[in-house]
């Protein structure tokens, strides 16, 4: 029978409800080979991904996510994880793949599709990239993991946010054909004590436009997932991990990383913007839809920019120290802060520095007083949306502070010297 190609279209409130009823149909929540739904309902979708439903006349027989693999000669090309409908199995036929990815390059022009099931074996190649040596003596090795070690990352998932079966990514993601962008893990005589993931993205948000000039931002690199295990932390193996992410990008000619953070967990802060040098100007409100240990409140997120090709960046990576500025020291002038606690919030702030301060630990607040915490994100978020943004007199994140034991970020007002200065 002739298959019909069709692409689900991007109204985000009906491709929320269209990949829950797909995901249903393809077997979730028993389902290990399908992605979360909160990725393919935001991240998926941000990537530039795709979703092609696959029908002949008794109906849909197969689904494809198409997952941005990179850019050849102006084309670009897609990942097209498949997945059967029903135990027809036509998957498994070469000349009917082929027909499938010359029918879904037809109806997307431009295009260059690799067919991708999970049922099939796949390969996993360790290659060591980087090493490293604790102040404990002991050795970290940062690599692409095998087979097994992509199951172990995919347990770690389940460890550190305590994630339902459903919740998790699969482990095939990490074979050599499915192509991430970043597929890292740090393990320390074989034993797995960190992981770091990623795919290719097309495009992004807005960049202001002397950022556009100086950066290759159609292809990109979309940072999904980092976590160590509790023990081996604040020995800068997160910090190691997003290193050598930002050098085999470079290698990819790709020179922003996007990924997307809690902006209320103040450690996260200290990495992102007093280590790793990132910025953030784009914010979402409730941007995930899932609840978990983490995540006892609705999930707004930051947009987090990172240009790893700039001095500003390679120098922090070279010096490997946090850099978190002391408010008081500042003077009133030179900063303001726009809120103390959940009170007193200031919303016509003109300094050209702004505190924003943070819960003392989000984390324990969100499990010992939800209601305090729901009224701290409603606060924050309120913030957020209103000082931050890359157009002139708005602010971007860049940086961390401290005034005793309160915990802040420092946002930078837009101007024309430091966009200038951010992208050197």
């Amino acid at each position: 029978m002739p298959i019909v190609i069709s692409f689900l279209k991007h109204e985000r409130e009906s491709w929320a409800q269209q990949i829950d009823a797909i995901r249903t149909r393809l077997g979730a929540p028993n389902n290990p080979l399908l992605f979360p739904s909160h990725y393919l309902k935001s991240t998926f979708l941000n990537i530039g991904g795709e979703v092609v439903l696959i029908e002949n006349q008794s109906g849909l027989v197969g689904v494809g996510f198409l997952f941005p693999r990179g850019v050849d000669n102006l084309k670009k090309e897609f990942t097209m994880r498949f997945h059967e409908c029903g135990a027809h199995e036509r998957g498994r036929d070469p000349s009917w793949r082929e027909s499938l990815i010359q029918s879904v390059q037809n109806a997307f022009p431009s295009t260059r599709i690799t067919f991708y099931s999970p049922k099939d074996q796949q390969t996993y190649l360790r290659s060591n990239i980087n090493a490293i040596q604790l102040t404990t003596g002991e050795n970290i090795h940062i690599h692409t993991p095998t087979s097994s070690y992509a199951f172990i990352v995919r347990d770690l998932q389940r460890r550190f946010w305590d994630s339902t079966e459903d919740e998790l990514y699969p482990t095939d993601i990490h074979s050599v054909k499915f192509r991430l962008a970043t597929s890292l893990v740090a393990s320390c005589e074989e034993k797995v004590v960190g992981f770091l993931f990623g795919f290719y993205k097309f495009g992004g948000p807005a960049l202001p436009a002397l950022w556009e000039q100086r950066t290759n931002g159609g292809l990109r690199v979309e940072s999904q997932l980092l976590g160590v295990l509790s023990e081996y932390r604040n020995h800068g193996i997160a910090f190691y991990l997003k290193k050598t992410q930002a050098e085999i990008a470079l290698l990819n000619n790709i020179d922003i990383i996007n990924w997307t953070v809690d902006p209320l967990q103040f450690n996260n802060a200290v990495l992102n913007f007093g280590k790793l040098k990132a910025t953030a100007f784009n914010f979402y409100r409730g941007y995930y839809d899932f609840n978990n240990v983490l995540n006892r409140v609705p999930a707004s997120r930051f947009g987090i920019t990172w240009l790893p090709n700039t001095e500003r960046v390679k120098k922090a990576l070279r010096e490997t120290s946090s850099s978190i500025l002391q408010i008081p020291e500042m003077g009133n002038k030179a900063i303001q802060k726009v809120n103390i606690g959940t009170d007193q919030l200031r919303f016509n702030a003109r300094s050209s520095k702004i505190a924003i301060e943070l819960p003392e630990n989000w984390t324990r607040l969100q499990a010992e007083d939800r209601n305090l915490a729901i009224k701290w994100r409603d606060t924050t978020d309120r913030l957020f949306e209103h000082y931050l943004g890359p157009a002139d007199g708005k602010y971007i994140i860049t940086g961390v502070g401290k005034d005793a034991a309160k915990n802040y970020l420092v946002a930078d007002m837009v101007n024309r010297e430091l966009i200038d200065h951010l992208s050197l």
